[in-house]
Formats: C-alpha cells, sequence, structure tokens
C-alpha cells in the first residue's frame, strides 16, 4: 500500500469512528422488546399477581421436622401452603371497582373458588440447613386467562349468581381469539397524584370525564375476555431509562415500539417488513375512579375519538388494550404464610 492509500484509509477511518460510535450509543439507549417493558407484578407475602401474563403464583414452605422427619410429608405440606396462598391470592382479585371474589355476594362466589383454580406446581426446592430449618419451598401457578383460567370460570358462575352480576360480554365468535393485527389502546397511568393511582382488575371500565362509559365489560366479545383480559397491565422497565415510569409525559417513539413489538411480535415483524410503524393509540389518564380505583377516566375528547376507532377496528370490543402503570402496589396485609403439621391421624393442622 503506497502513502497517500495509507492516508485515505486512515481518514476514512477518522472520519467514520464518530459515525460508528454514534450509531453505538443510539442502539444502546433504544431499549428492545426484551428489556423495555415487564408485566405489572402484585406482590405480597404470599406470592404474587402477573397482571400482564394472567398468572397468580402461591408460595408454600414445609419442614421435615414438622412432619416426624418426613421429606415426603414436608413437600406435600409446602403444596398444600402454595396451594393455600393461591386460593388466598385469587380470593381478592378485584372484579371492578367495587367487589373481588371474597366479597361478591357475601361470600357466595369464594365457596366456589377451589373448584374454579386450576393449579400446576412450576418450582420445587430443597433448602438445605444453610439457610434455617431444612424445608421445602414449592411455587405453584394458576392461569387468570385462557379456557381452565380463572376469569372464563368466574364469568359462568356469575351468569347463575344474576342477582349479584349483571353486566357480561357478548358471546364470543371470533375463530381466532389471539390474532395479532390491529390497533393497541395504551392507557398511561403514570404521575397521578398520590393515592390515586390505578389499581387492577378483571373488569376495568373507563369513562370520559362526564361521567360516560367507554369501555367496560359489557362492550367487550366474550372469547377475547377470558383468552386475553380485558386488559393487559405492565410497566416500564427503570433500569433501561430511569426517566420514563416518572416522567408523565407521552411515550417517546423509542418505547412506543418496544411497547408494540411485545404486545404484537408477529403483527410488528410484518410492519417492519412494510417499513411502517407499528400502530398504538397512547392516551394519558386524567385520574382513577371507584372504591379501589379500578375505573380509568379520560378526557372528553379521547372518549370521542376512542368510541369512533373501535367502530372503525373493534380495538375495544377485541380487549387490545394495555394500561401503563406505576410502581407495583402493595399486597394483602395481615396474612402470614402457615406452616401445616402432619398428625397422627392422618390431618394436617397448622403449626400455632
Amino acid at each position: 500500500m503506497n502513502k497517500r492509500s495509507l492516508f485515505l484509509c486512515i481518514r476514512m477511518g477518522l472520519c467514520l469512528m464518530p459515525m460508528m460510535l454514534a450509531a453505538d450509543l443510539s442502539a444502546q439507549s433504544a431499549p428492545t422488546q426484551k428489556d423495555a417493558w415487564q408485566p405489572y407484578l402484585e406482590q405480597t407475602d404470599l406470592g404474587y399477581i402477573d397482571w400482564d401474563n394472567g398468572m397468580i403464583y402461591g408460595y408454600g414452605e414445609g419442614r421435615p421436622d414438622l412432619q416426624g422427619g418426613s421429606k415426603a410429608a414436608a413437600y406435600q405440606a409446602a403444596r398444600m401452603v402454595a396451594y393455600q396462598s393461591v386460593l388466598r391470592l385469587a380470593s381478592g382479585l378485584r372484579l371492578n371497582q367495587a367487589s373481588t371474589l371474597e366479597s361478591l355476594g357475601n361470600g357466595r362466589l369464594v365457596v366456589h373458588l377451589e373448584g374454579m383454580v386450576r393449579a400446576s406446581e412450576t418450582e420445587r426446592v430443597w433448602v438445605g440447613s444453610d439457610a434455617g430449618p431444612p424445608h421445602y419451598r414449592v411455587v405453584l401457578k394458576a392461569p387468570i386467562k385462557g379456557v381452565d383460567g380463572l376469569t372464563a370460570r368466574v364469568l359462568g358462575l356469575l351468569k347463575k349468581l344474576p342477582a349479584y352480576w349483571t353486566a357480561f360480554p357478548s358471546e364470543g365468535i371470533d375463530p381466532d381469539p389471539v390474532d395479532d393485527t390491529g390497533p393497541w389502546l395504551v392507557l398511561d397511568t403514570r404521575g397521578l397524584p398520590a393515592g390515586q393511582s390505578v389499581q387492577p382488575a378483571l373488569f376495568p371500565t373507563v369513562t370520559s370525564a362526564s361521567g360516560a362509559t367507554v369501555y367496560d365489560v359489557s362492550s367487550t366479545d366474550e372469547t377475547h375476555v377470558k383468552t386475553r383480559g380485558m386488559a393487559r397491565y405492565v410497566v416500564a422497565d427503570t433500569a433501561t431509562d430511569t426517566n420514563v415510569s416518572h416522567t408523565p409525559g407521552p411515550l417517546d417513539s423509542k418505547w412506543q415500539a418496544a411497547l408494540f413489538a411485545w404486545l404484537s411480535p408477529a403483527d410488528a415483524q410484518a410492519q417492519t417488513k412494510k417499513k411502517r410503524r407499528g400502530q398504538l393509540i397512547v392516551r394519558q389518564v386524567q385520574g382513577a375512579e371507584g372504591l379501589m380505583r379500578t375505573n380509568l377516566v379520560v378526557s372528553e375528547a379521547d372518549a370521542v375519538m376512542l368510541k369512533a376507532e373501535d367502530q372503525a377496528s373493534q380495538m375495544l370490543k377485541n380487549c387490545r388494550v394495555v394500561i401503563v402503570m406505576d410502581a407495583p402496589i402493595g399486597g394483602i396485609e395481615g396474612f402470614q404464610v402457615p406452616v401445616y403439621r402432619l398428625t397422627a391421624s392422618g390431618t394436617w393442622v397448622p403449626c400455632l
């Protein structure tokens, strides 16, 4: 290589280096589908509720020293405790702004809960003496969404209790309930005043500032309510951008793109191939109403626009709604996970 060629290579390299660095920094600052958004988790000592994927997780522990030294009995005790944790969390699920599964109909619904919950084991760990008395730790999970999910079973039971519940979705006729094409409504609740944060519910309501209903369970399709849920509750990952979860202003384009890719991977890929931006309709929530703050209030102008959009795309009817939340709320207070032991008669009793 002669001196002139070497000089040109060095010069081009120096010119390209700032561009490469800028591109690299841009790539690092732009949130990706994987790290930008996370499910909203309602955490308690009993376990937690994943309000995006629609799953209840219950914790349980069992100690051999309380079961006559039997590890097998300790494992069964841990499973029992975990199942009771799932039931306790399920009973506290908010249906709407006024009722939980436990409170509806003066307890008439919750007595059927054990028959409605389908729990499976997701974790089994033997914990040695380094972390206190040796014990089994078991985690069970129960779906809220899906054919065997709690929502489907609750709706079926509510139809038999017309004195306590009258609002139902229309019968599902959509042949493809998991279709991921079409717009999503993103309701941004971040930045609401302290003490007025939104709480998740199975059947939330969106109203205008004047009280007109924009979205409730009676305006939805039953198939989508059961399989998708009326809303997905998510949070922005503060480790990715420390400002996004605290700034009540509009989500910028990079965060919207990451959210759309997370909500509708197939549709986002198709949009990318067409070099079109995925369609999200982002609106700021003005407040939360109702006894348990599950109802969301939007402006009059947004209410009119959302109704028109639903007429065109059935966005609300098909439950294509995601709610961006602030930090997770606290859980059920005053309830400790019990430890069980097996008696000589073969029954399980809590250790007091």
